[in-house]
């Protein structure tokens, strides 16, 4: 069975699988959740991320990626972790959740194939994991901080963080730092290539599936002065 992740409350996470098929059959891949409603305590567009019950995440079609982000990433990318058009939520209530993805080969004139795997999220009570907004020179330090919300602690138990940056729009990501401790604070240093520019930068648990992510606003590098004196 999957190891069962505790998360923070309001806080987004991905979820990844890895499947292989002996006949190297194109295979596609849905993540849902399976958590029904309980009678009289439905999830509407009105109270979805605000119940103990039922799902906060819709079924999307299968994907050919085997990566599903909760809430979509461009949800996050927008300064939410909650979409009522999509919906979709992180949960603020602490409670577990139950996901499944579907793993199926397309195989073309054949038999297909398909395979499930279940993934318990347990929602727990800390606070949302978030990172802050930072300023900065692209190819000087620029410092990055974030809410560490007791999640170095039991259930947990995130040690380290990685630190990466995205500068269009999450299609491609570049690691800062592969690994730092779980602090609250690290000074990282974009390269000078960026420019002037507002990359996202993401602060991912190490052995957990939580992640946030904030705008970085970088101007130019600083200008050297090359003539002798």
């Amino acid at each position: 069975m999957p190891t069962t992740y505790t998360i923070p409350k309001a806080t987004a996470f991905v979820l990844t699988t890895v499947a292989t098929d002996p006949d190297s059959d194109p295979l596609t891949y849905c993540w849902e959740e399976m958590d029904p409603s309980k009678l009289g305590n439905g999830v509407t567009v009105s109270n979805i991320g605000n119940t103990t019950s039922g799902a906060t995440f819709r079924s999307f079609l299968p994907t050919t990626s085997p990566t599903r982000y909760f809430p979509k990433l461009s949800t996050v990318l927008s300064g939410s972790v909650k979409n009522a058009f999509d919906f979709e939520a992180a949960s603020i209530r602490a409670r577990t959740t139950n996901f499944r993805v579907t793993v199926r080969d397309n195989k073309a004139g054949g038999q297909a194939q398909s395979a499930f795997q279940n993934q318990e999220i347990v929602v727990g009570t800390a606070d949302a994991f978030t990172v802050s907004t930072a300023n900065g020179a692209a190819g000087s330090p620029v410092d990055i901080t974030w809410v560490v919300s007791g999640t170095t602690a039991s259930p947990y138990n995130v040690a380290s963080v990685k630190i990466d940056y995205t500068t269009d729009g999450g299609a491609t990501w570049s690691v800062l730092k592969a690994s730092v401790p779980n602090n609250g604070t690290a000074s990282v240093t974009f390269p000078e290539t960026v420019g002037a520019s507002t990359p996202y930068v993401r602060v991912s648990a190490i052995g957990n599936v939580f992640y946030a992510l904030n705008k970085v606003t970088l101007t130019a590098p600083l200008a050297t002065d090359e003539t002798a004196k």
